[in-house]
């Protein structure tokens, strides 16, 4: 038997606005670093909840799924903090894109699945 922790977590981003995330048991962090207008970052193949990106509010970010044949699906493009797709999909890579962040603010991409 498989069990699912629900952590609920509130914490005030570096922008002073209340933020609460809801987080799985196997959330990780799959992509990490500051700039880089232009990156593709993304996970292997797994089960996936969700997939999110935390970021400078105002600048633009997609998150995806790729299934195996390499089909986008659950495309998101925006510039709310997180950009996310908030829908599971059974086997799939998390992918997240930035499409103009040069703030030099952390950025992270998360999803569940590893």
């Amino acid at each position: 038997m498989r069990r699912l922790t629900v952590v609920i977590v509130a914490f005030v981003t570096a922008f002073g606005a209340a933020a609460l995330a809801v987080a799985h048991g196997d959330q990780n962090t799959y992509a990490q670093g500051y700039a880089g207008v232009g990156g593709v970052y993304q996970t292997g193949f797994n089960h996936r909840h969700y997939n999110q990106v935390w970021h400078q509010v105002g600048r633009t970010w997609t998150v995806l799924y790729k299934l195996t044949d390499g089909s986008p699906v659950g495309v998101r493009t925006n510039s709310l903090n997180p950009t996310k797709w908030p829908y599971e999909i059974g086997y799939a890579r998390a992918v997240c894109n930035n499409v103009n962040d040069d703030s030099f603010v952390l950025w992270t991409c998360q999803t569940t699945g590893g």
